[in-house]
């Protein structure tokens, strides 16, 4: 009897359930998945329609020298280098007793480090100490 009993109860939990769903008309049924399946094709779609709505970032110059465009490529360039080299000097000294002190030398150099490098591009910051 027990046997009959767990047979019908895993039969009845284990076996799909069927619906009469005809082609080409709404269904009666709201059916859900078992399971959360990813649309690659529509997602690659979204992406691309929200890339193509994005405004650009970089802006045409018209009559602009080649020279000025490329000062401020590299000054981003130097921005961005000088972030992360403190980003990854604060990262290395998370744990120290020292915190604070190690911190701000790590900032002085970085700063100094950076007043150089755009110093080279001919840029000079008066307050940058």
């Amino acid at each position: 009897m027990t046997i009959i009993l767990a047979y019908l109860i895993v039969s009845n939990g284990a076996t799909p359930k069927k619906y009469r769903v005809v082609l080409g008309t709404i269904s009666g049924y709201d059916i859900l998945s078992p399971r959360d399946i990813v649309n690659t094709i529509k997602t690659e779609e979204n992406a691309r329609k929200a890339a193509s709505e994005v405004l650009p970032v970089i802006k045409d110059i018209p009559n602009a020298p080649i020279e000025v465009i490329n000062v401020l490529d590299k000054l981003f360039f130097l921005i961005d280098e000088a972030q992360n080299s403190y980003k990854l000097r604060i990262d290395s000294i998370s744990g120290s007793r020292r915190y604070e002190e190690l911190t701000s030398n790590a900032l002085s150099e970085a700063k100094a480090a950076f007043v150089k490098d755009i110093g080279e591009l001919g840029i000079k910051l008066e307050d940058a100490r």
